[in-house]
């Protein structure tokens, strides 16, 4: 599974070649996509002939039509007289997008209009023939309706997300995928008001969230009984892993995807808890005028906006600018938890062929953190009393908490052909870190008096991620394929200075009394480390009929370099691992998919033995048998 490798700096060599080449296909489109000046109005031939398996049972039209337009990943607008009670007989098997309209409508008297690639017009061709316009008896006139086709890296319509890229990279419905996702929509977001990453995560099964407490810029989850706080690597925005430290701010974010189990194959080092992805917010075709003014318990205020929209009449050009301000208390003595953030977007679509998305963020956050309190007087007895839930137990005039970030990068996507697709994703982010606190040991012997130590840390994290990607949608005889290969690397910075074991004065729980001596003496520890993560990975989605397999492989190469900043030691470490997947699912018309899977991880580790010697990585294994369905329960 895993071993050591001397020839990190030749397969790192070689990543940055392959990146260059895939960079440069990307952005070399097709003779045809140059030829192409305006967006086309006529329909792709190639994409309406493309196959796509449905499993839409029958019912009515109205809520068929939106099954549809989600499985198919395309618009459909009505517009016209609707008959009363429409039906449809649905649509199950694999056939190409214009042979299951036609499925889909077959029996209604309606029909189908293709304008263009993406966009389906249903009309009632009875509706136009009556006298004077007059719809028929039985029908009724409604307003036009746009059904929007959801996509795995777009809003979600409701609750209930169909669609994620999360386990696959690709576009794919999720009853495909072999695998346990959720999917935490801009809708429960707005519903729910909330504020941080721990919160958005409170009711998604298998995490624990606030697996630390309250915090306002730190979250700390666990998946399955794994830690999966940022430092270890689960949280990927917008497709790549950039975010080591500290929260992202709820309000700027699409949607919030979580894969549970092994995820190397397609994201390399990884803990075995699984993936938090978190996607921002994307340019709109649709104008976005959004204004809030907010205030609360605790003396909680804040301001936000979100703008978006077309810029050009032909929406060529979109963009989204969203910002917020936040302060107040979180009912913690002492508590004032600040928070800005800004976010921008632009979406530039040279031709029908190619899409370009520029994003950048900025976050800064504020506040004091929240280290609990002993078990002896909450949860516990204490002869002494019950503690406040209140109480702060650190030094209010001394302790403060700020994590900042900032965060750039593009998804830039072109279809050289109809069923072939580059996908490039690059982003470079730059963290810091500043915080000094109190932080509890122990109550002594009386069960009221806390012995305190005093700790500091300055922290900054650089790093650039860029992930290109190819994928091939194919038929080999009665198998339907969706390839993906894919070249990434990842590049990181670190450096940190601080102080452990400083003292600070023992404080009474039940009466405290602050501004108590606290020394802190000079930095007693730090490090400087540099790390490449090259990759290369293979997947393929195979159906056949009603039967689903996913299976993929991947090699990853591993090398850091970590300085003492004191003792100028240098440890280096070379590690390598081939990891695997595979999946296979069943579809019954009910919309059930029983599935059973397979899928391994692979963590570096740092750090050494006693004797000098570095730790080998961790390979972990998951074998799952479970059951994804398309229905609502």
């Amino acid at each position: 599974m895993a071993g050591r490798s001397v020839s990190g700096v030749a397969a790192i060599r070689m990543a940055r070649l392959l990146a260059s080449i895939s960079f440069a296909a990307l952005l070399l489109p097709s003779q045809a996509a140059f030829a192409q000046t305006a967006p086309s109005s006529a329909p792709s031939a190639g994409a309406l002939q493309q196959s796509i398996t449905f499993a839409i049972p029958p019912q009515s039209l109205s809520s068929g039509i939106v099954a549809f337009s989600r499985a198919a990943g395309i618009d459909l607008v009505f517009d016209g007289a609707v008959p009363r009670g429409a039906r449809t007989s649905g649509v199950s098997g694999t056939f190409t997008v214009r042979d299951g309209v036609n499925r889909l409508l077959a029996g209604t008297g309606l029909s189908a209009r293709f304008t263009n690639a993406r966009t389906v017009q249903i009309v009632n061709p009875s509706a136009a023939g009556g006298v004077s316009g007059a719809a028929p008896s039985g029908a009724i006139s409604l307003d036009t309706i746009d059904v929007q086709g959801e996509t795995a890296w777009g809003p979600a319509n409701g609750f209930v997300a169909s669609r994620s890229a999360t386990a696959t990279k690709t576009d794919t419905p999720i009853i495909e995928v072999p695998q346990s996702i959720s999917v935490v929509t801009r809708d429960q977001i707005e519903i729910r008001r909330n504020q941080t990453l721990n919160e958005t995560l409170q009711y998604t099964p298998g995490v624990f969230a606030e697996s630390s407490g309250m915090q306002h810029s730190g979250p700390t989850f666990q998946i399955r009984g794994f830690s999966a706080v940022p430092a270890d690597g689960p949280i990927f925005l917008n497709g790549l892993r950039t975010i080591n430290n500290g929260d992202i701010e709820p309000f700027g974010l699409e949607r919030i995807e979580v894969m549970r189990g092994p995820a190397s194959v397609l994201y390399g080092q990884n803990q075995p808890s699984g993936v938090i992805a978190l996607v921002t917010k994307r340019p709109t075709e649709g104008p976005v005028h959004e204004v809030q003014l907010r205030g609360g318990s605790f003396g909680q205020k804040s301001g936000a906006f979100d703008f978006g929209g077309p810029v050009t009449e032909d929406r060529t050009l979109l963009y989204r600018f969203t910002g917020l301000l936040r302060e107040g208390g979180n009912g913690i003595d002492f508590s004032n938890d600040q928070r800005a953030f800004v976010s921008g977007a632009v979406t530039w679509r040279p031709t029908d062929a190619t899409e370009l998305t520029a994003f950048s963020l900025f976050q800064k956050d504020k506040g004091r953190w929240n280290y609990g309190l002993p078990a002896q007087g909450t949860a516990l007895p204490n002869p002494n009393g019950r503690i406040p839930v209140t109480r702060f137990i650190g030094e209010p005039d001394l302790d403060y908490n700020v994590t900042e970030r900032a965060v750039v990068g593009y998804n830039l996507q072109h279809r050289a052909t109809e069923s072939l697709t580059f996908r490039q994703n690059l982003q470079y982010a730059r963290e810091n870190w500043d915080y000094r606190n109190a932080t509890p040991i122990g109550l002594q012997a009386d069960l009221r008096t806390l012995d305190r130590s005093y700790e500091t840390l300055r922290a900054s994290w650089d790093t650039f991620a860029i992930d290109n990607q190819a994928e091939l949608k194919t038929t080999t005889g009665v198998l339907h394929h969706t390839v993906l290969f894919g070249v990434d690397y990842r590049w990181r910075r670190y450096n940190s200075l601080g102080l452990w074991g400083g003292v600070a004065s023992p404080i009474d729980v039940f009466a405290p009394v602050y501004g108590q001596p606290v020394l802190i003496s000079a930095d007693n520890y730090g490090s400087r480390q540099t790390q490449n993560f090259p990759g290369i990975y293979l997947q393929d989605q195979i159906k056949l009929d009603r039967w689903i397999l996913t299976f993929g492989g991947r090699h990853d190469w591993a090398e850091s370099k970590t300085v003492n900043a004191f003792s100028a030691a240098v440890t280096n470490q070379n590690d390598r691992a081939f990891t695997r997947r595979a999946g296979l699912g069943y579809e019954f018309d009910s919309g059930v998919v029983p599935y059973v899977s397979y899928s391994e991880s692979f963590m570096p580790v740092s750090g050494t033995t006693f004797d000098q010697v570095p730790f080998r990585p961790k390979p972990e294994r998951s074998t799952r048998q479970a059951s994804n369905t398309s229905r609502m329960i």
